[in-house]
């Protein structure tokens, strides 16, 4: 996923529309800071506002996140100019009525075999995740954009935290990704943790029968380490 990519799409239908990044937040039901962290492309918006998007823009969630609108019905539209005879009329109508049923059929295809997006999120109470798995059929991306820390308030600056992003699959314990960062407190540490792993060799099926968890160690010193173990759930729709 190129998300600089996505980011400056969401702006030009935004544009197209003189929505400000306020009105857009409004019509979507999140924050104009949301708004602009996706067209910077620091963050992914979730599944239920690319849904929203997608309606809203009247585009496909598959254009959103290639970052494109699909032209080439247009196009092929823009260069076949019917002229003033019966003939050539039935002609370009017919062309152009098999020319988009096969578009449609080959997106079909292909859309239904690239990728699936499913949400995730955690059922850990201290912590409020928001991010997407996105699949083909034979690997994964995942995009983890927003971590917040709903426990306790500490202010507390830790010689280093550590992120590690794990998957548990029969007993086997396997690292996915890691993050560290020295002299943070865990709120800023979040703050600017963005977790992109591209790649993964896990589908969706394989990944639905793991556990995927995030775990988060806070060194205040080397005897002394606050842990956190978040485990994750990617929404079950392989389908």
């Amino acid at each position: 996923m190129d998300l600089e990519k996505i980011g400056k799409f969401i702006h030009d239908l935004r544009v197209e529309k003189n929505f400000t990044q306020r009105d857009l937040a409004d019509r979507l039901y999140v924050s104009h800071q949301a708004v602009s962290k996706w067209e910077r492309g620091v963050a992914l918006p979730d599944i239920e506002s690319l849904n929203r998007i997608s309606e809203l823009f009247d585009i496909s969630i598959n254009d959103l996140i290639a970052g494109e609108r699909n032209s080439k019905g247009q196009m092929a539209l823009k260069i076949l100019e019917p002229k003033n005879n019966k003939k050539f009329k039935i002609f370009f109508i017919i062309t152009i009525t098999i020319f988009l049923i096969g578009l449609f059929l080959v997106g079909y295809i292909i859309t239904k075999d690239k990728f699936k997006v499913n949400t995730i999120s955690t059922t850990c109470d201290n912590f409020k995740i928001t991010g997407v798995a996105v699949y083909d059929s034979k690997q994964s991306n995942i995009y983890i954009s927003n971590i917040e820390y709903c426990g306790e308030e500490d202010n507390t600056t830790y010689e280093k935290i550590e992120s590690i992003l794990l998957e548990d699959h029969d007993n086997t314990i396997t690292k996915i990704s890691s993050n560290t960062t020295e002299n943070i407190t865990l709120e800023k540490f979040l703050k600017d943790l963005k977790i992109n792993v591209n790649n993964y060799e896990y589908n969706c099926n394989k990944f639905n029968k793991s556990d995927i968890y995030l775990e988060i160690k806070a060194y205040k010193s080397t005897e002394k380490i606050t842990a956190y173990n978040i485990p994750l759930e990617i929404e079950e729709n392989c389908d």
